[in-house]
């Protein structure tokens, strides 16, 4: 990203409306760095390599959650 990095985005984002729902894509595929990542506000955290199941797994569990919070 050009302007800023993933944790710094995750971290604008999540304190403008800390009810978004953000998947973190990283190319680094660090425990260390999901964890930082969840601790500023990322709600999933994915590796760039994770194959189309894992995606479309986390996907489908942050739009659960974001059903059941609208509810």
């Amino acid at each position: 990203m050009p302007v800023m990095n993933g944790l710094d985005a995750t971290r604008q984002i999540h304190s403008a409306d800390p009810g978004t729902k953000i998947l973190l894509l990283s190319m680094h595929d660090s425990p260390q760095l999901e964890q930082e990542a969840k601790g500023v506000g990322a709600d999933a955290f994915l590796s760039k390599t994770a194959v189309t199941d894992q995606l479309r797994r986390a996907i489908n569990q942050l739009m659960g959650t974001a059903e059941h919070a609208n509810r």
